[in-house]
């Protein structure tokens, strides 16, 4: 059994050989704080007008706090972070508050099959990005596409090196609209502020839907580097009378997910949303990690995390 590499908490305990134990130890968390940190450069021009824009990528901050601790809550904590020597070595944290979406039908539906809550087991569905079909002529410069049906066009004009099915290639102008054939982006790119999300059979009125506040992080084969925490702020679903929800071709409904930060990497077709206990990549602050000990000998320890993309 691999080493824990996620910081003791009462879900995430950790035994004296270091790995995930039932038995282990796991101090909770007295207090949380998160900091979204945005770098933006305001400048105004001579006539008054504001002019704004994003000199580096978002990241999160958390701080925490801990109750006095026993020496056996805190030595396995202190152990695991003197381990990481500092802003040497990442590790993942799991926010309590974030580790359920609030939605209790959401939560049921991307629950694995093997957790249970009040003796029901979660239905253990897998929540992916999709893309949905755009017709020739629709095409956007640059973009990467897959052929979903060829109809009456030709893709070969514009970019691809074969006029068949499931044949991927990249737009080199927007196509024809007088022909029928249809294409299917790849990815989602960088800077894209709302994805879409859907499963094998999802319905948001039986299965639920993301809800503002919840966290997610991605789990992606062809990007094995994304490993950013979003939050959802804004969900669209075709309860919500916002949008008219698409179809990708196999799945049978979407939601449209708004996110923020906004995509820091491009975000594939049928990459999976994580949901359920999403885990931040994390560094400790400081290469410094202080605590006291007072009359009772019980420890009073805090400590300061930066998140950490690859």
């Amino acid at each position: 059994m691999p080493f824990q590499n996620i910081l003791p908490d009462p879900n995430n305990t950790i035994d004296s050989a270091g790995k995930a134990s039932s038995t282990g130890a796991g101090p909770g968390f007295a207090s949380v704080n998160i900091t979204s940190k945005n770098q933006i450069m305001n400048q105004r021009t001579n006539s008054g007008r504001m002019i704004s824009r994003s000199v580096s990528g978002q990241s999160w901050e958390v701080a925490i706090t801990y109750n006095p601790l026993t020496r056996t809550q805190f030595d396995p904590l202190y152990s695991f972070l003197l381990q990481k020597q500092g802003r040497l070595t990442p590790f993942f944290l799991s926010l309590p508050q974030n580790k359920v979406p609030q939605s209790s039908a959401f939560a049921k539906t991307v629950r694995p099959t093997t957790e249970a809550v009040g003796g029901v087991n979660g239905d253990g569905v897998t929540i992916k990005a999709v893309q949905t079909p755009v017709d020739d002529g629709d095409m956007v410069v640059g973009q990467q596409y897959i052929i979903v049906s060829p109809g009456t066009s030709n893709f070969q004009a514009s970019g691809a090196t074969a006029n068949t099915q499931n044949t991927i290639f990249t737009a080199t102008d927007p196509g024809d609209s007088t022909k029928t054939g249809t294409v299917r982006a790849t990815y989602s790119p960088t800077g894209q502020d709302n994805i879409l999300m859907s499963a094998t059979t999802y319905a948001s009125s039986s299965m639920g839907a993301p809800t503002p506040g919840d966290f997610f992080t991605v789990s992606d084969s062809s990007d094995s580097n994304h490993t950013k925490m979003y939050q959802v702020v804004r969900v669209e679903t075709s309860s919500s009378n916002v949008f008219s929800v698409p179809s990708d071709g196999t799945n049978t409904e979407t939601a449209r997910v708004w996110i923020s930060p906004a995509l820091q990497r491009n975000l594939y077709d049928d990459a999976t949303l994580v949901f359920h206990n999403p885990l931040m990549r994390v560094l400790l602050s400081s290469d410094v990690q202080q605590y006291s000990l007072n009359n009772k000998n019980l420890y009073n320890f805090s400590l300061k995390l930066q998140e950490a993309q690859k």
